[in-house]
């Protein structure tokens, strides 16, 4: 199995944005209103999918790549051959011995696969740069209080 590139094309890169929005509208409509749209996670259960969000989690009739194709709208990240984690929701990359696992702001915890191990290192990486460059252009937009 080859090592997922970084820099690959999203799966829904061929969609035009309608289709793509169609995808994701159709996740989100299969959701509870209970436990709302922020995605963190979502889990495959045999022909099922468990979705986690910051306020609670559930089990819908969905396809994992179905659903992976869907959030393609959001930065995230397959780890795992059955699951998906939305970045922005990486609290940490943490291992024991030989086994990797992504712990997610909600205190999930998720396995890392070594095929998706340098990706993920990598995406999280960028995505901290990223915060870091916003929040030092945020500084230096900020009028001096000093003076």
């Amino acid at each position: 199995m080859p090592t997922p590139d970084v820099t690959q094309v999203p799966p829904d890169a061929g969609k035009t944005p309608t289709e793509a929005g169609r995808s994701w509208h159709d996740l989100l409509s299969r959701l509870p209103r209970r436990i709302g749209t922020d995605i963190v996670a979502i889990s495959a259960e045999l022909h099922y999918l468990r979705v986690y969000t910051r306020i609670g989690e559930a089990l819908i009739l969905m396809s994992f790549g179905h659903a992976v194709e869907a959030l393609g709208v959001i930065p995230g990240q397959r780890i795992h051959r059955s699951h998906w984690v939305a970045l922005v929701h990486v609290a940490a990359i943490d291992s024991d011995r030989d086994r990797v696992f992504c712990r997610l702001e909600t205190g999930l915890e998720l396995p890392v696969s070594r095929t998706y191990r340098t990706t993920l290192r990598a995406a999280i990486v960028a995505r901290d740069e990223g915060r870091v460059q916003h929040t030092a252009r945020k500084m230096s937009a900020a009028p001096n209080a000093s003076g």
